[in-house]
């Protein structure tokens, strides 16, 4: 992926919002794109699994957003048929990141302004070149917000968006039996909740009655937090990131996917994106629908086989191939798929095993 041409990109301290123009579009609810949200998994041809991922977000605003791994960005673009052009500059805000990530943005700002169609495939999208190349490949992020979140931002009740204070954790876990629970950052909370489309409506809060002196404001905190998620009304849901808005449109609760140690070393193991799979362990198009193949490599050792064997009870070993995951000498061929009942839990405890190095998805020709 060349690197020698500067992306043309308006960075500002907040997001721009952008006069709307007027979409064209003819036959878009076949294509089905706007309304969507996409998580980036090929980029010019090459994998990328970089976290935090790529987003691309179709809003029927005539606009395209999201993320670029490191900053926020937003533009207008126009469809008409399977036609699709990013138009003018973007808006992009200034958050400093790594090399990596910064580099990989660029690749990915001047991918977009490249795109002359795009061709969905069921829960995939490529965005093509004016010469009918792939310049990048999405999947449809999931629409569920069913899961773990932690909380990076909340309303402080004077229309200002501030950060959980340093050394504290606010999480929400959104169960599928319409329950929420979790930390506010001294007490557990908990309430009813239900979900209809991009509206949410949170019943009566409860907590506990604990008092923590420290961190200091934590008390302060818990109660800004609890009136903002209160006040929520409506939900946008991308790739990793959730936001709670009031019936005014007014931001109250940013989250991102998963708890304090959602990258620790145990996850990081995991070389594919979960969150492209329902809730059975399922992707694809509704007629179409699949399990994800997974492998990795263990000792070949009778203890570590039926370890493995008790955690993951779709498993199947292998001594005569590598694999992709390439086992070495001495080493078993594992191969799983994610159609099992706790498909989460399974890969959570697998990935925890220190026999394991990586997993990854397996693609059989």
């Amino acid at each position: 992926m060349s690197l020698s041409l500067p992306v043309r990109v308006t960075r500002t301290l907040a997001l721009v919002v952008l006069a709307a123009v007027s979409m064209r579009v003819s036959e878009v609810s076949a294509q089905g794109i706007v309304g969507t949200t996409w998580t980036l998994f090929e980029l010019g041809g090459e994998p990328d699994d970089l976290e935090p991922p790529i987003t691309l977000v179709f809003a029927d605003d005539a606009s395209v957003s999201g993320s670029d791994g490191c900053n926020r960005y937003r533009g207008a673009c126009a469809i008409q048929g399977s036609k699709l052009r990013v138009d003018g500059e973007l808006a992009v805000t200034m958050m400093a990141c790594s090399e990596s990530l910064e580099r990989r943005a660029v690749v990915w700002h001047r991918a977009l302004k490249r795109v002359a169609s795009f061709d969905r495939t069921g829960a995939e999208l490529a965005l093509k070149d004016a010469g009918g190349q792939p310049v990048a490949t999405l999947r449809q992020a999931s629409t569920s917000i069913q899961g773990l979140w932690t909380v990076v931002a909340y309303n402080n009740g004077e229309q200002a968006v501030v950060s959980v204070r340093a050394g504290s954790e606010i999480t929400a876990v959104f169960g599928a039996n319409g329950r929420v629970t979790g930390k506010g950052g001294c007490n557990r909370y908990f309430a009813d909740y239900r979900t209809e489309g991009d509206t949410i409506t949170i019943g009566r809060l409860g907590s506990t009655q604990m008092h923590c002196p420290e961190p200091e404001g934590v008390m302060e905190q818990e109660s800004l937090f609890l009136a903002a998620l209160d006040q929520s009304a409506t939900f946008q849901l991308e790739a990793d990131r959730l936001t709670l808005r009031s019936t005014e449109g007014s931001i109250q609760v940013t989250l991102t996917v998963g708890g304090e140690s959602r990258r620790s070393d145990s996850d990081a193991k995991i070389k594919f994106d979960r969150r492209r799979l329902d809730e059975e362990g399922l992707q694809g198009s509704a007629d179409g629908l699949r399990a994800l193949h997974y492998e990795y490599c263990i000792p070949d050792r009778p203890e570590v086989i039926a370890k493995v064997a008790e955690l993951d009870h779709t498993l199947e070993t292998h001594r005569e191939s590598p694999g992709r995951v390439g086992c070495g000498d001495g080493q078993l061929l594992c191969l799983g798929n994610t159609h099992q009942p706790n498909w989460r839990k399974t890969l959570d405890a697998l990935a925890a095993l220190p026999e394991i190095q990586e997993i990854r998805e397996a693609v059989f020709e």
